[in-house]
């Protein structure tokens, strides 16, 4: 049952990956918005979400990050906050997938110890060029827990939604960063957003 009728937790996400990955149409799909061919993001954009479990009332601050390397001055600085990291790739372009290694030593260099990974391979609808071996071995690698291929064109909601639902419940949280708003006074200035996933 959840206790309050304000967000008790707020946790930052970011999402990183090549340019071209689909990265901004996933989260576009969040506000039931879809984009499929949205502009470029230029150095890094935001959308928040609240997330209802069993338990909790939960929000997320999601960081649309660029993949062009010009603007990685000013992503960089975003990682240390963050609570989780999601990281997309193309199934449909090898080189997209075989780049994920720079981005997860993007993540052990600028971030917290402890910060939970997930990793999408986005475009299912398209054909996966991307070997099933090479996916499990790098998430074994990187103990990985949590992939998905999804279609930020045809996958459903609810399967959008399960990618943020993981990562609340899964989240490992160090206590520098740990953010939990614990009167009705720290958020009269934070309205609840439009946007909510109920599960």
């Amino acid at each position: 049952m959840i206790k309050s009728l304000y967000p008790e937790y707020t946790y930052n996400v970011m999402v990183i990956g090549d340019s071209d990955v689909g990265k901004t149409s996933i989260l576009s799909r969040i506000n039931k918005d879809y984009v499929e061919y949205p502009s470029s993001t230029i150095g890094i954009d935001f959308v928040s979400t609240n997330i209802f479990t069993k338990n909790t009332y939960n929000k997320l601050h999601i960081w649309d990050s660029s993949g062009n390397q010009i603007f990685k001055s000013l992503t960089i600085p975003y990682y240390k906050n963050c609570h989780a990291f999601i990281i997309v790739y193309n199934l449909n372009l090898y080189e997209s997938f075989k780049n994920c290694q720079y981005w997860i030593n993007e993540i052990y260099q600028n971030s917290s110890k402890n910060v939970h990974i997930s990793i999408i391979g986005n475009k299912s609808d398209l054909e996966c060029n991307i070997p099933e071996k090479d996916i499990n071995d790098f998430c074994k690698e990187h103990k990985l827990k949590h992939h998905t291929k999804i279609s930020s064109k045809k996958s459903t909601d609810t399967e959008i939604h399960n990618i943020f639902l993981n990562i609340i419940n899964n989240i490992s949280i160090p206590k520098n960063i740990h953010t939990k708003i614990s009167s009705k006074k720290s958020v009269k200035n934070t309205p609840i957003d439009k946007c909510c996933i109920i599960i």
